[in-house]
């Protein structure tokens, strides 16, 4: 039965060349655009999925060009304002990073030790209550008291995020 009915479709496609090209072509057309679609779906669906109330988190960006480079910001008012103004803001925090400052210079002096100075690529500057809307699983200290101190930072050797 099967290879009957295979061999009447064979015989179509053969006899309606043009008709069944246009078929085939539209079928490989929609099953590469609907697995394009699903891909990029699943792809923006999937970012910062490690973050308790991850859903609950939005991001406020105004776009500034400069001769430099196109960066998102707002100004650090707005996290204050935001929270106070609507109550539907449970916690703001302000994450900054300059354009072109990709290695910071800091410096570390521990107990009995000499300064030692190094580059930090990727850092950012965060409020205190960074750590209050972000979850990460510290290796040693903890997310309350990380940012407590004015000039504190957060680094791998002190506060080693996983």
């Amino acid at each position: 039965m099967l290879r009957n009915y295979l061999k009447i479709a064979f015989r179509r496609i053969v006899r309606n060349k043009v008709f069944s090209l246009i078929n085939v072509f539209g079928l490989a057309i929609g099953l590469s655009t609907f697995l394009l679609i699903t891909l990029y779906i699943l792809h923006e669906a999937s970012h910062d999925q490690h973050h308790v109330d991850g859903d609950r988190i939005y991001r406020l960006v105004s776009s500034v060009d400069s001769s430099e480079a196109t960066w998102a910001a707002l100004g650090a008012p707005y996290a204050e304002g935001l929270k106070a103004d609507l109550p539907e803001v449970e916690q703001s925090t302000r994450l900054l990073k300059f354009p072109g400052s990709d290695n910071m210079k800091l410096s570390r002096e521990g107990s009995g030790e000499s300064i030692r100075q190094y580059y930090e690529t990727n850092g950012y500057y965060v409020d205190s209550t960074f750590f209050d809307i972000f979850t990460y699983e510290f290796v040693q200290g903890n997310p309350q008291s990380a940012l407590s101190r004015p000039n504190s930072i957060v680094i791998s050797e002190e506060l080693a995020i996983k």
